[in-house]
């Protein structure tokens, strides 16, 4: 019997959350509640699909959103490089057992 390996599909790495700095919050607290609801969605999105819609937003959430963007890729990049690291042993334990 030959039985293909299959791989499976790589799944875009998702952080498991969304990380606001406590040193954020002074700044945070002066935003409008609907400023605030508007910038935790687009926070959501943009954690999850890499974008987001922020131009329909209030100006004080898209200007929020902007300086907590780059904590968001970072984030971005360092669940990539686990997800890369723990697939990488994962193989190594299958090649050589454990």
């Amino acid at each position: 019997m030959n039985r293909k390996k299959t791989t499976p599909e790589p799944v875009r790495a998702v952080p498991a959350f969304v990380r606001v700095m406590m040193r954020h919050k002074n700044a945070l607290r002066r935003l409008p509640d609907e400023s605030a609801g508007a910038l935790l969605k687009a926070l959501l999105e943009y954690a999850e699909t890499g974008a987001a819609n922020v131009e329909a937003f209030p100006e004080p959430a898209r200007i929020a959103f902007e300086f907590l963007r780059p904590d968001l890729d970072d984030d971005a990049r360092l669940t990539e490089l686990r997800r890369k690291a723990a697939a990488a042993r994962w193989e190594k334990e299958k090649r050589y057992g454990r």
